[in-house]
């Protein structure tokens, strides 16, 4: 028999899309999988009864585990909450507003059963799209994962990745004191103990609703510093002139944040702080240049035709 994977999902105000992404996963060709939905709502709120409500026909078929946070406490500590409650061989993680593509875990499991015991995490590429379900491809690297993760040169979110049970038991899961970063960060402290693989294949839509994502260039500075400041020692691991690129690309990052505020004094600032603030700059238009670029299409469904149970083409 297949080995057991464990799906864990956390939701937070996710009423609009997560039916979709739920259906997604029960429909994945492989066949010994756990669907475990952890609600970080808050017992009794209007929008943890909106979700129960909405999971009903789920619960009743066996298709998931329900689970309720009392209160809201945060993604990181609803993800490990399904952790605990899982019994797979592998755990699966898919945020409630994304959907898997019909073979992803079954590609995943696939290429783990080939790998030895170093190896604690895979990854695969996928779709980055907007509401409308036009976006563009998201490639994955696997030279110097840990390095280019960091970097901001490799990018994948938890929806993308699997990982062996060992690994929650080794690491005690995702870090519960972040509010953002927590997939980057529990990512990071996996690789710095264990091998990563990727799967080149496209197997996830991303859909990007920017949810959590802070409006104020000032609260990103200080979930940008915490993420640094806890991975201070993870850094310094990669060497002297690693440890450079990787500080300048976080300046440099929070330097466009004030740019795009049209805060030039404090984006000048932080320019200065990751290197040679000309040089910085020119670096940022030249990846400002490439965003601007980069190849887009219709990849996925709208949400609004994944909410309204709109079967997709692809």
């Amino acid at each position: 028999m297949n080995p057991l994977v464990s799906i864990i999902m956390p939701t937070y105000q996710g009423t609009d899309n997560i039916c979709a992404a739920i259906d997604a996963a029960v429909r994945q060709t492989y066949d010994n999988t756990e669907i475990i939905i952890v609600d970080d709502n808050g017992e009794g709120t209007e929008c943890q009864i909106q979700t129960e409500k909405l999971l009903e026909k789920y619960i009743k078929e066996n298709s998931i585990t329900y689970i309720k946070h009392k209160n809201n406490i945060n993604g990181s500590a609803a993800r490990n909450t399904g952790m605990r409650a899982s019994s797979g061989k592998y755990i699966s993680f898919l945020d409630d507003d994304d959907i898997l593509l019909p073979d992803k875990i079954e590609k995943q499991v696939k290429l783990f059963e080939e790998l030895d015991d170093s190896y604690g995490l895979v990854y695969c590429s996928g779709y980055i799209v907007k509401s409308t379900g036009i976006g563009y491809k998201l490639d994955i690297v696997e030279e110097d994962i840990l390095y280019n993760l960091l970097a901001g040169k490799l990018r994948f979110n938890s929806s993308m990745m699997m990982i062996r049970r060992s690994v929650f038991e080794a690491t005690g899961g995702f870090d519960e004191s972040y509010r953002r970063h927590q997939d980057w960060e529990f990512c990071c402290r996996i690789l710095s103990e264990f091998k990563g693989k990727a799967l080149p294949e496209y197997l996830v839509y991303k859909y990007v609703i920017d949810r959590n994502v802070p409006s104020n260039p000032t609260k990103a500075v200080e979930l940008r510093t915490y993420f640094l400041e806890k991975n201070k020692k993870i850094i310094a691991g990669l060497g002297k002139k690693r440890e450079k690129d990787v500080i300048s690309f976080h300046y440099r990052d929070l330097a466009l944040a004030y740019i795009l505020k049209k805060d030039i004094p404090s984006a000048f600032v932080w320019l200065k702080k990751a290197g040679n603030p000309v040089a910085q700059f020119i670096r940022l238009l030249r990846y400002a240049v490439k965003r601007k670029t980069v190849h887009r299409e219709k990849y996925a469904l709208s949400l609004n035709d994944l909410s309204s149970g709109v079967e997709s083409e692809k």
